[in-house]
């Protein structure tokens, strides 16, 4: 019996080392990442290669300065490229495709049409590609910004967690691009037989996010401000609590994903599986940063109203992919502070 059909029938008998099997450890694959070279990407494309994955990564621009010392072949153009992504697919012999590549929301707010052209029909075409190419699973990342502003139970005080089932209300042109997204990949992939699993991130956090995204990146600018020597400070958003996501959870997230046995369509939150307040952030920072200069006011809002922040129902999550979050605020920025750390030392 091959190793994947050990996995599948350790699945049906339902073992107790699932989640040892459903690693890429037993279901060695081709993958492409499309936005490899990006914050998540990057991570992701770290954590393939350590499970043994040949990965090839498409993106925009040969830029790896994300990547560290991991060796990966970059193909560079656009996501849009129908020809162009069924040749690199056919080329690295590739099984399953992770797509990341997106522009971000300050951008995608000023730029709408190219926003909806690479954030939206990106998935179409990859999917498209896919299907030409005979590959059939994808997993795509989408984001909590479809869902806009939550009311009532689901914010502050009460932050009960926000199922899949919530309605989607997006309040700016990124998340508007997202929604779409994720509804024509439905529609794709239930038509043509694809696999496809959506995971709407949470809040995310991770090395690289200052220089790549901005202020979209508040978390990283705190961490890596206080790492720089930098006095940081928030007028306000102390007593706001949020659903934190370090990028290796979006990594596991993604890898389970990849190997779990379901077909057919997906959508799953993917958070922490905890809530932390800004305050927790900071008092992580200065155990690993112990000369951080960080204040932050009282309040709820630093940076787009309480509402936008909550916490994710990762039940389903739990159930379909076997993901468990490992990452913690105090692990998580543990983690971060190393790797800046690291990087610096280089």
């Amino acid at each position: 019996m091959s190793e994947v059909n050990q996995a599948l029938a350790l699945i049906e008998s339902g073992g107790d080392n699932l989640k040892v099997m459903i690693t890429l450890e037993v279901l060695h694959m081709s993958i492409l990442v499309t936005g490899g070279a990006g914050v998540i990407g990057a991570t992701v494309v770290k954590q393939l290669v350590a499970h043994g994955a040949e990965v090839v990564v498409f993106d925009l621009r040969d830029d790896r300065s994300l990547l560290g010392n991991v060796e990966v072949p970059i193909e560079c153009g656009d996501i849009c490229d129908k020809s162009l992504l069924v040749r690199v697919m056919r080329c690295y012999g590739v099984e399953k495709i992770v797509h990341l590549a997106a522009v971000m929301p300050d951008w995608a707010q000023e730029n709408p049409f190219e926003a909806s052209r690479i954030n939206t029909w990106g998935l179409v075409i990859v999917l498209e590609a896919a299907r030409e190419a005979g590959i059939a699973r994808t997993v795509f990342t989408s984001s909590k910004a479809v869902i806009g502003r939550v009311a009532g139970p689901h914010m502050h005080p009460d932050y009960a967690p926000v199922s899949e089932e919530i309605g989607t209300h997006p309040y700016n042109v990124y998340g508007a691009t997202k929604l779409a997204a994720e509804v024509l990949g439905k529609q794709l992939a239930l038509e043509s037989g694809l696999d496809l699993t959506v995971l709407r991130l949470a809040s995310t956090y991770g090395p690289g996010k200052t220089v790549r995204h901005g202020k979209v990146g508040i978390l990283s600018a705190i961490i890596e401000g206080a790492f720089r020597g930098e006095s940081v400070r928030l007028p306000s958003g102390a007593d706001l609590r949020n659903d934190f996501l370090y990028c290796k959870d979006i990594a596991q997230a993604v890898i389970k994903a990849l190997a779990a046995p379901h077909t057919g369509f997906h959508l799953c939150h993917i958070g922490s599986g905890r809530l932390a307040s800004l305050t927790d952030f900071v008092i992580a920072v200065r155990r690993g940063i112990p000369y951080a200069d960080i204040e932050i006011g009282a309040g709820l809002d630093y940076g787009g109203g309480a509402g936008q922040y909550f916490r994710m129902d990762i039940q389903a999550a739990r159930d379909i992919l076997g993901y468990d979050p490992e990452y913690d605020v105090e692990k998580g920025v543990a983690d971060y502070v190393q790797t800046i750390s690291s990087q610096a030392e280089v």
